[in-house]
């Protein structure tokens, strides 16, 4: 279930960044940057489920990050 979600979530983050990138137009940046942070927390519970406690919390902090970077720009 979390292998499907983090591919579908890599896949849309992957477009929105290419069609922002190739396009010029960056108001996908806020969505893509929430996406990304979503897909490191999804990332975390797959590494806390396969036992990898450090990896897991790296992430997690790391979607933290995200997440807080968002939501002051």
């Amino acid at each position: 279930m979390l292998k499907i979600v983090r591919i579908i979530l890599a896949i849309i983050v992957i477009t929105t960044t290419s069609y922002s990138l190739l396009t010029e137009e960056y108001w996908l940046q806020p969505y893509s940057l929430f996406l990304l942070g979503l897909l490191m927390f999804v990332m975390g519970l797959d590494e806390f489920k396969r036992g990898k406690r450090a990896l897991g919390s790296f992430l997690f902090i790391t979607s933290m990050f995200s997440f807080i970077v968002l939501f002051i720009t």
